[in-house]
């Protein structure tokens, strides 16, 4: 007799339940025979699979986990008029511009974050056993640039007003992403912990099917990231904080 495995585990037990099923209607008493032989595949099958899995489970490793954060130097830029700031913040989507208000300085901030992860693959029969190795993030801010209009030039009054007003922004993404950077870390960490070798039948698609786990596990702390970030600069984005700062100078 001779057992053809294509699949393990309880997927595979419930199509051999079906199988089952319909036999005993349509073969009467060959069944007993029929069922004999099934169950004997599966119990192998089973039991293989449950050795494999075992066995597999026995090499775990403690995986490296690298947290990189890099941000770039900040720029200042005074190449742009008023109109050209406003119509690059549309092109970028960096937020909306209030209406009736001319854009006279931008603190602009490009986040990256990138996933890799490397595994070990060993063969176990006809499949692999798959082990996380390491997983890298790199975190930071990718373009760091305030932007002021070329109409004021260095030094005047109403230069040094709108860079003060910038660098305020950039003092709160920097204190927002540093709260952030422990919260992903954390996520990060805790998500290398659980994870146990496996077992597939590709080893090129281990990499990329972990590096999809954690760039679901750390998804919702980005958003809740971007959003507070968002909401922080807001406060100084008012009509008021416009207000306060042309109140300074003379010359707009």
């Amino acid at each position: 007799m001779h057992c053809s495995i294509e699949s393990f585990g309880q997927g595979y037990l419930r199509i051999w339940t079906a199988l089952v099923n319909f036999q005993l209607i349509d073969f009467g008493k060959k069944v007993l025979k029929i069922l004999t032989v099934s169950l004997f595949c599966s119990l192998v099958a089973y039991h293989a699979n449950a050795g494999a899995k075992e066995q597999c489970l026995k090499t775990r490793i403690d995986p490296e986990i690298v947290f990189d954060v890099h941000n770039a130097d900040l720029e200042l830029n005074r190449s742009k008029s008023s109109t050209q700031i406003k119509r690059f913040v549309k092109k970028v989507n960096a937020f909306r511009p209030p209406k009736g208000h001319n854009l006279l300085g931008l603190a602009y901030v490009a986040m990256q974050h990138k996933i890799s992860v490397e595994v070990l693959a060993s063969k176990i029969g006809n499949q692999y056993c798959a082990q996380l190795k390491t997983v890298r993030l790199l975190f930071g801010r990718q373009k760091n640039t305030i932007f002021v209009s070329r109409k004021y030039s260095a030094g005047t009054c109403e230069f040094k007003a709108i860079l003060a007003h910038e660098k305020e922004h950039m003092a709160i993404n920097a204190r927002v992403q540093l709260k952030y950077e422990k919260k992903i870390k954390m996520a990060l960490l805790n998500s290398a912990k659980a994870i146990q070798p496996f077992l597939t039948t590709s080893r090129q698609a281990a990499p990329k099917s972990l590096a999809a786990r954690f760039a679901a596990d750390i998804k919702p702390i980005l958003k809740s990231f971007h959003e507070e970030r968002a909401a922080e600069n807001a406060h100084i984005d008012t009509p008021q904080s416009y207000k306060r700062t042309r109140s300074l100078c003379a010359n707009w």
